[in-house]
């Protein structure tokens, strides 16, 4: 016959003893503190990969460094690539015959570079571990309606997007 299965008589009647439910009634006030505190401490892991990511000292989420960009919001003639970064706008850039490398710098070694050429727009490179916005390839004003993405290069890891906007001609 095993611990949960013994049986005792008391005053009131007849009640099963549990090993655990005795262990629980052997622990102090002490005790009981440590058991919760090593309870929290297990936890604590799991809380922490929940908070959002901090943003470095001085800088709020949606801040971004660009070096290559040289234009304002306005809409350009003629098809223009969009950039944005944590959902807001941060660059609207032509298509010229001179190519533009665009970089984007968050902090914390989060960056993407964007080349922005007379054809179309790609991810020349990424920080993010999957590089699935790298393998998209380039956006052009040929085959923009025929790619899975449409006109859109999009990083995920990294919240950042870059859109083809094709003006009719």
């Amino acid at each position: 016959m095993n611990t949960l299965d013994k049986k005792t008589d008391t005053q009131a009647g007849t009640h099963i003893r549990s090993p655990l439910l005795e262990a629980m009634g052997l622990l102090d006030r002490k005790n009981r503190f440590l058991c919760l505190l090593l309870f929290f401490l297990a936890l604590l892991p799991f809380l922490l990969l929940a908070l959002p990511k901090d943003s470095p000292p001085g800088s709020s989420p949606g801040d971004s460094s660009l070096s290559g960009v040289f234009s304002d919001t306005d809409a350009p003639e003629g098809d223009f690539a969009v950039i944005t970064v944590s959902g807001s706008e941060v660059a609207r850039i032509p298509l010229s015959s001179t190519p533009r490398r665009v970089t984007i710098s968050q902090g914390q070694g989060v960056e993407n570079v964007i080349m922005v050429t007379e054809s179309g727009v790609y991810m020349e490179s990424s920080t993010c571990d999957n590089q699935l916005c790298v393998h998209m390839g380039t956006v052009t004003h040929d085959n923009w309606e025929f790619r899975p993405n449409g006109a859109f290069i999009i990083c995920l890891p990294n919240q950042v997007s870059v859109e083809l906007v094709v003006k009719d001609d």
